[in-house]
């Protein structure tokens, strides 16, 4: 038997047609806020204006800059963070630990309507953000980028400071000295040994020949302190973050002086002692790290040379002749 014949296909449905245009809709009128006892905004129909920095505008529901009247304080830490005194992450850091606070903190009750709420949430945050920028956040960032007020003024690539924690032992010992190094590292030189390096005459691996005067010991402290303070910041490539004279005691002839390097604010600690019978002890040493590239070595030959220039002053300096270990492992990076 044949099989049944097949049904006739369907006839394919029409497209529907598209939907006739919707009229455009006119205009809503804007309604004007209830008045409130909110003074973090001002309402002026149909622009909301926001104090100092910002407004918003109902008809774009945009935030809208307000340059005119940006306040000075907020303007001073977006300079200093564009200087890179202040970081951004900082500031961001801030602005969001504020809004925070500020929704947290924000009043229960807030105005009717829609847009009114939404403005005097939009001003307590805005207000809160703007409050906190005035304050001073430096200490608070990672990278506050300071350096002394005598640094060289170049264009440099930020990097955190690493100033690295002073030493609590230094000053004057007992009996005038200075202190010692460690005979490990090749960063530090002095005029006084540590009393555990004396044996094994392990101190000739830092210790330096002190400087000598033949005037009175007032005139040899005015001549130190002339030296450092006339110090070239730079010279021959070191100390470009500048320096600090921390403490100078014309009685006990004891000069303590922070250096700083340029790039990653490294800090070195130099002491003079102006002893009353014509010996000057001398130690400049590096916080962190093994090696100082010869920065101590350059700044220590400096002030000598320098001293040696005045009347009445024997001084002496350090070469690979007289040290050797120094310059035979920091002489590959030195400049």
């Amino acid at each position: 038997p044949r099989p049944p014949p097949r049904p006739p296909p369907r006839p394919s449905r029409p497209s529907p047609r598209p939907p006739p245009p919707r009229p455009p809709r006119p205009p809503q009128p804007l309604r004007r806020p209830p008045p409130n006892n909110d003074n973090n905004h001002q309402i002026v129909n149909p622009t909301l204006v926001y104090p100092h920095s910002v407004h918003l505008d109902t008809r774009t529901a945009r935030i809208q800059p307000d340059t005119t009247s940006l306040d000075h304080s907020l303007v001073r830490n977006l300079k200093m963070a564009r200087n890179g005194n202040v970081g951004i992450m900082g500031l961001l850091m801030v602005g969001f630990t504020s809004l925070v606070a500020s929704s947290k903190s924000s009043p229960a009750h807030q105005p009717r309507g829609h847009v009114a709420g939404t403005v005097s949430r939009l001003n307590s945050r805005r207000a809160a953000l703007h409050n906190c920028l005035r304050l001073p956040v430096v200490g608070l960032v990672a990278n506050p980028a300071f350096a002394f007020e005598n640094r060289l003024q170049v264009p440099i690539e930020r990097y955190p400071k690493t100033p690295g924690p002073q030493p609590k032992d230094l000053g004057l010992r007992p009996d005038g000295s200075l202190k010692g190094c460690d005979f490990v590292k090749p960063n530090c030189f002095s005029t006084s040994p540590n009393p555990d390096d004396i044996e094994g005459e392990l101190y000739k691996s830092y210790m330096v020949a002190p400087f000598k005067y033949s005037k009175s010991r007032e005139e040899a402290f005015e001549d130190v302190m002339k030296v450092i303070k006339e110090y070239k910041v730079g010279q021959d490539g070191i100390d470009g973050g500048g320096f600090k004279i921390v403490t100078q005691d014309a009685k006990s002839g004891y000069i303590y002086v922070q250096f700083e390097s340029l790039k990653k604010g490294y800090i070195d600690d130099f002491e003079v002692a102006v002893r009353e019978d014509g010996v000057v002890g001398v130690r400049t040493a590096s916080r962190l790290g093994f090696l100082d590239i010869g920065v101590n070595a350059k700044r220590l030959n400096y002030v000598a040379d320098e001293l040696s220039k005045l009347p009445g002053w024997r001084t002496s300096k350090v070469s690979p002749k007289t040290h050797a270990n120094y310059f035979a492992q920091n002489g590959p990076y030195m400049k």
